[in-house]
């Protein structure tokens, strides 16, 4: 959310607009915009594609009170015939058409996991791994993003289950990944990032630029800052902030960011103006600034209890 309205931007100009950082959740009409950039932008605090995906997951894990990759994948559809906005371009092909394309390594898989990991606080990282897997397959199905979104939510649900900090976290995800024979590429990048601050590179974790998809998007620039920014900064809204400065595929690194250090962290790290517009985003057509109403299903008013209902489940 933090990083909507300035998503495709560059780093240099962000940097020229906002010299101390991006820090306060803003709208497309009144964030600090070159002209032109902030026409039909979507409301104060509301959700992309990433965090309406993942509110649907949340939403089905507690109706469900378990994880079923038929009914994920019904609600999935139903965001998709909402309709969706802002998707990319694997997601669509897999919920417009039904193609589950075997090169793209994009990063639509990881955006939206973090619910699933904080379901599987209660189980097996070995359970919790193969039903990230089984999600990815919704709609990515290459074996390096099946592995990351793995990693992810398997670091999501140990992080919230034993309170770790992010550098024992870093240490144990490493050790399971490779007891748990995740891709080379996919442990490379988490080797990485301890002391390689993100960029887009082609060697975080493979020699070859993945196919399909530009390289902002790719899953692995993804996992890599999450887990550069829980290394390497002290605060949650240090490492979001930072994500978004980077540019380009802002809000989806952001709140892939946010979903690991928020595990680490914990709720109270997440700066208050965040949570309170959040908390308090209706986006109907008669609020000010909205310019995609949405039906309440995709609202994150009730976030905080949703999470509370995952934990326990």
């Amino acid at each position: 959310m933090l990083g909507m309205p300035v998503e495709g931007m560059q780093s240099d100009d962000l940097r020229q607009l906002y010299p101390d950082g991006l820090t306060i959740i803003s709208d497309g009409k009144t964030a600090l915009l070159p002209l032109g950039m902030n026409d039909a932008q979507p409301a104060l605090a509301q959700l992309t594609d990433d965090g309406e995906m993942a509110i649907m997951l949340a939403r089905t894990l507690a109706e469900q009170g378990k994880f079923d990759a038929d009914a994920v994948l019904d609600a999935y559809k139903f965001w998709w015939n909402s309709p969706a906005f802002g998707y990319g371009p694997t997601a669509q092909k897999a919920l417009e058409r039904g193609y589950l394309d075997p090169d793209s390594q994009s990063n639509g898989g990881l955006m939206r996991i973090s619910p699933l990991g904080i379901f599987g606080v209660n189980h097996d990282p070995t359970q919790v791994a193969d039903w990230a897997r089984q999600d990815s397959r919704l709609t990515h199905i290459h074996p390096v993003c099946q592995d990351s979104v793995a990693v992810f939510t398997v670091s999501i649900a140990h992080a919230i289950r034993t309170g770790c900090d992010g550098a024992a976290l870093h240490r144990w995800i490493i050790d399971w990944a490779a007891e748990s024979g995740i891709a080379d590429s996919v442990i490379d990048a988490l080797r990485h990032a301890r002391d390689r601050k993100p960029f887009y590179p082609t060697d975080i974790g493979a020699s070859d630029k993945p196919f399909n998809i530009p390289l902002r998007l790719w899953v692995l620039v993804a996992l890599h800052n999450a887990f550069w920014q829980l290394l390497n900064v002290d605060s949650l809204e240090a490492g979001v902030v930072d994500t978004v400065m980077l540019g380009d595929d802002t809000d989806t690194t952001a709140a892939i960011c946010g979903a690991l250090m928020g595990a680490v962290y914990g709720r109270e790290a997440v700066p208050a103006q965040w949570s309170d517009a959040v908390l308090n985003c209706r986006p109907h057509a008669e609020q000010p600034h909205v310019f995609k109403p949405r039906p309440d299903v995709f609202w994150p008013i009730d976030a905080l209890a949703l999470a509370e209902r995952l934990v326990s489940a």
